[in-house]
């Protein structure tokens, strides 16, 4: 929404000046009136940052970062359950970020909050947008009258969430090394080896062999070629972010021929869920709510339309259990758990332990597809760096024919 500067008059006939957000002028000026003012001067506001500084994102809306959110609820929570006043809690959360994009969304939600508006409807209504099933959580939060509580498990939720993204971060560690490292000894045959090679084969009038051959285009290619190179890199870089959806999905499908992977996503998707379901419907939320929020979260194309699916089968009038149990691609024992929490009406108190089952689970499962791709991974790059570093050693052994 724009944002308007005013000037205006207070009741004691002095000059007040300042900023609202507002969806036109007719509802600026509202704003501005209900603030005890009277406009005499209101118009858009020009960018409070300059240029450099903004955020730009040249497909769809920037977003936020999940540790700035952790960060966010962490801190809100433990405002909220000091009985902090709302608007100090945020104002004190806007203060706490240095974030370039989540600094002016708490500030804009904080004069939001002030002219009257929810939290979730202050936090939806900015830019970059707030991810709604958090926005979901926080509205029922308020509704319920028990925000603290709420934002207390979404941001254990957060933390959760981050600390396995963590485990899979440390997890790609040795295979980026691997990778570096391979790229940097292909780096130098090419461009040092290679031309060190070539005036020894073009004196003997003797064609050189073919790896050095191709190692030699390569390194022609990147000398008289580059800013072409450059520019096809960075086109193609631009054309996978774009298309980063569909690569997702793509490299999920790969994946599954992976051992290990299938229960690996198994259990990390059914943790999410559970997750979900129980802060939904802890907090006063229906489960068909707590589904749909789930497949908004979920970055898995197949759970997507898994959980879209089963939430169509709850309001046809099917039960929890009947709408995911069978389904392969959830954890089969926390289905039958779910399914008998629910018959029970006991559906929140078997979640927790749950959660916290799926959880150990998950991180035992990431460590033993983690020791099993490692090796994998190490064998065939071994391999394939090995092969042309053989097939060099072989092209310099060919330099005694061609010196003789």
């Amino acid at each position: 929404m724009p944002r308007f500067v005013y000037n205006a008059i207070d009741q004691g006939g002095a000059r007040a000046t300042g900023e609202v957000v507002a969806a036109d002028q007719i509802s600026a000026l509202d704003l501005v009136a209900a603030k005890g003012l009277t406009p005499i001067d209101l118009r858009t506001a020009a960018h409070s940052q300059p240029w450099w500084n903004r955020d730009i994102a040249l497909f769809g809306e920037a977003a936020l970062k999940p540790k700035e959110l952790e960060a966010f609820f962490s801190a809100l929570s433990a405002m909220l359950m000091a009985k902090t006043p709302l608007p100090k809690a945020l104002e004190f959360c806007a203060d706490l970020t240095t974030d370039p994009m989540m600094k002016p969304l708490l500030e804009n939600a904080l004069e939001k909050i002030e002219d009257g508006l929810s939290l979730a409807d202050a936090l939806s209504d900015g830019s970059p947008s707030f991810p709604e099933r958090l926005v979901t959580m926080i509205r029922l939060g308020e509704s319920s009258n028990n925000l603290g509580p709420v934002v207390k498990r979404a941001a254990r939720m957060l933390e959760s969430e981050a600390r396995l993204r963590g485990e899979v971060q440390q997890a790609l560690i040795y295979p980026i090394i691997l990778l570096s490292m391979s790229v940097f000894v292909l780096s130098v045959l090419i461009f040092y080896l290679a031309p060190t090679l070539a005036p020894v084969f073009a004196s003997a009038d003797t064609a050189p062999p073919t790896i050095i051959a191709i190692m030699l285009a390569v390194q022609r290619a990147t000398a008289t070629d580059w800013p072409l190179i450059l520019v096809g890199i960075t086109a193609i870089g631009v054309l996978g972010y774009a298309a980063r959806s569909s690569i997702k999905t793509l490299v999920h499908a790969l994946f599954r021929w992976l051992p290990g992977y299938r229960k690996y996503t198994s259990k990390k998707e059914t943790l999410l869920l559970c997750q979900t379901l129980y802060l939904m419907l802890s907090s006063g939320g229906h489960i068909t709510d707590a589904l749909r929020t789930a497949a908004d979260a979920t970055g898995n194309q197949s759970w997507r339309a898994m959980l879209t699916k089963a939430n169509q089968g709850i309001e046809d009038g099917q039960s929890l259990g009947e709408a995911l149990l069978g389904d392969p691609r959830i954890d089969q024992m926390t289905s039958t758990i779910l399914k008998t929490g629910e018959e029970s009406d006991q559906l929140v108190s078997v979640l927790g332990p749950t959660i916290a089952t799926l959880q150990v689970q998950t991180s035992q499962m990431l460590s033993q597809t983690v020791k099993l791709l490692t090796p994998i991974l190490t064998l065939v790059i071994g391999l394939a760096v090995g092969a042309i570093i053989l097939s060099t050693i072989s092209a310099i052994m060919d330099l005694n024919d061609v010196v003789l």
